[in-house]
């Protein structure tokens, strides 16, 4: 399965919140955003279309109430109430969701990434969920 049509590397971002950064308040993105500082806020959206994505780094933080993306690279911790990503949500190993009702069309997670106290939805099917 293809992530994006376009191969996605580390130099591929659009937009950086380098480490040491820390961004206070709601983010709205076009393009593939690449977090390794801290952000929190309200709101972290990207608009629809297909190929936007936010890669969290491993030393990287999001604490927001709604995250909400076409795709998603998650390698540092997540502290939301609802992320939810339309296309493909990638948790890596060195990931942390906390509390988070995660709502996905696409879900790849790998061994040693830590999901705590979350629900999972998929976006065709969100009557049912599934505690993790």
């Amino acid at each position: 399965m293809k992530l994006f049509s376009k191969k996605l590397n580390a130099d591929s971002y659009t937009g950086l919140i380098p480490l040491g950064t820390h961004i206070a308040g709601n983010i709205n993105w076009v393009g593939v955003l690449k977090v390794q500082g801290s952000c929190n806020g309200q709101f972290a959206t990207s608009s629809n279309e297909d190929e936007n994505c936010i890669i969290l780094d491993t030393g990287g933080m999001l604490t927001f109430d709604e995250i909400t993306s076409s795709n998603a690279i998650i390698g540092g911790v997540v502290n939301a109430r609802q992320l939810r990503v339309t296309h493909t949500l990638r948790v890596l190993s060195t990931a942390s969701i906390s509390g988070a009702v995660i709502y996905y069309r696409h879900l790849e997670i790998e061994p040693g990434a830590k999901i705590h106290d979350c629900q999972l939805r998929h976006l065709d099917q969100e009557d049912t969920a599934q505690q993790v």
